[in-house]
């Protein structure tokens, strides 16, 4: 290694024929053979100085360094050192991202001061707390580490303590990361970022909470819900002490599931719209995180001008003086409501709407429904929904009053059958009987409308005559 070697650069030392002890650090000498570190400052003859990816500074003759290869950053894509040069980093991210979806970097963080923010929260562990549940997925990933204790940096009343725990620098370098995309990602991705998520500390690991998770608030429900709209990166940094797994777990099936070890001073940065994550620690771990926003969707009202609605009004035709009679209604809707009246029973004095889970007797919801993800929902042709209004009583029909074989009923799509039963229903509410209708013929319309059918893809393997029995049931009255 000569004198011109750019500070900054990534270095491997060897040939080191003594131990070292660490610059400012209160340890014993160590061996640093084979460690990988980057160049801080080139002293010349004075030698160089390092810091090591494990964050210790160490003054080395230049005999002893050589170029670390490129491919001995096994499980990084980039190292953010003391030395780094942010904008080049920052111009790397948005490749990464458009081919893969996640970016892989190693933040060399002094050894001094991971101590530092580690004792820092383990005095402050008592202003950490659970989420609500609701919040828990959105936040923390999937799995049990859902459950971990929480805390905002802005939340934390020792503010001297957090700053010279080195929680502060921490802060600030999660923002430069905002600072350095917020303009990036627009051409490649399509993404206008414009702010972050305050800095999240999680304890991974820990003991939990002594008090349950409280429930959220209305206006926090809501917060959150927007909030989980305007995300589009994420980023966790993990601090230890322990290390653990991460999960990153495609929403559409175009993409790999990946999984790597959440070593020392790993972070993490990935598009939310592509992957959800999970992390399953292998002791207590400090994970920071932050999401990186889109700009909350704005509405403009603007005053509507009347006159052209007025001079509609004076073109408008008088009524016509033939008026339509409506004399017989029916309905089928939940609540178990098979007539109208019911059903405004229901929502006017019994403040009903009818939604319930789905029960087994309709489908199995375990198979055919992911309510976690609604875009890999979509993508795998499931349901994201586990609620919705049943009419009951599908199954029961009377095939020997409508004169239908019991053989062509079964093919039936159900809101068939149903049609022809409120269509009944209808007209003897309206007064009138089947035998009169027959004898005496009258201006009758029944007007049906229902809001779609899955039947077509159930039942599309054709009859015997070669048409799908859904189109073949007869629906008439009587």
């Amino acid at each position: 290694m000569d004198a011109g070697t750019p500070v900054g650069a990534l270095l491997v030392l060897e040939g080191l024929e003594e131990q070292l002890r660490p610059l400012g650090e209160d340890v014993e000498p160590m061996d640093f053979n084979g460690a990988q570190a980057q160049l801080v400052e080139n002293g010349g003859e004075l030698g160089l100085l390092v810091v090591t990816f494990t964050g210790y500074f160490l003054q080395v003759p230049a005999s002893a360094c050589r170029w670390l290869p490129s491919d001995a950053l096994e499980g990084y894509d980039l190292v953010l050192g003391p030395s780094s040069d942010p904008e080049g980093l920052a111009q790397q991210m948005p490749s990464l991202l458009l081919e893969r979806g996640f970016v892989t970097t190693h933040v060399i963080l002094p050894a001094r001061g991971r101590a530092g923010i580690l004792s820092a929260v383990k005095q402050l562990e008592d202003c950490f707390y659970r989420l609500p549940i609701e919040f828990e997925l959105g936040y923390l990933g999937r799995g049990p580490a859902r459950s971990d204790k929480v805390a905002m940096l802005e939340g934390l009343e020792a503010g001297s303590l957090a700053e010279s725990s080195g929680l502060l620098a921490q802060e600030h370098s999660v923002s430069e990361h905002l600072r350095l995309l917020k303009h990036r990602l627009q051409e490649p991705l399509g993404i206008q970022l414009s702010s972050r998520t305050n800095l999240l500390l999680r304890l991974s690991g820990a003991a939990p909470a002594a008090e349950a998770p409280r429930a959220p608030a209305p206006r926090e429900a809501e917060a959150f819900l927007a909030l989980m709209g305007r995300r589009r990166l994420c980023l966790l940094r993990f601090l230890g002490p322990s290390t653990g797994k991460i999960r990153l777990i495609p929403r559409e099936a175009d993409y790999p599931e990946v999984s790597m070890v959440a070593c020392l001073d790993l972070q993490v940065l990935f598009l939310t719209q592509l992957y959800d994550f999970q992390f399953e620690p292998d002791g207590e771990c400090l994970v920071l995180q932050s999401f990186l926003l889109e700009e909350p969707l704005q509405m403009v009202f603007q005053k509507a001008e009347m006159q052209p609605a007025r001079r509609a009004a004076r073109r408008s035709r008088r009524a016509s003086q033939s008026q339509v009679l409506v004399k017989g209604m029916s309905s089928r809707d939940p609540c178990e409501a098979d007539l109208h009246e019911k059903l405004w029973t229901a929502l006017r004095h019994g403040g009903c709407d009818g939604f319930l889970e789905i029960p087994k007797t309709r489908f199995d919801i375990d198979q055919y429904i992911d309510y976690e993800d609604q875009q890999r929902a979509m993508a795998s042709f499931k349901s994201y929904c586990r609620h919705q209004g049943h009419i009951e009583g599908i199954e029961i029909f009377d095939a020997a009053f409508f004169n239908i074989p019991d053989q062509e009923v079964r093919g039936m799509d159900p809101e068939q059958r149903i049609f022809m039963e409120t269509g009944w229903l209808a007209m003897s509410d309206a007064g009138y009987e089947r035998e009169k209708v027959r004898i005496e013929s009258a201006h009758i319309g029944v007007f049906v409308g229902i809001s779609g059918s899955d039947w077509r893809d159930v039942c599309k393997a054709p009859s015997a005559n070669g048409v799908p029995e859904t189109f073949i049931a007869r629906p008439g009255f009587g």
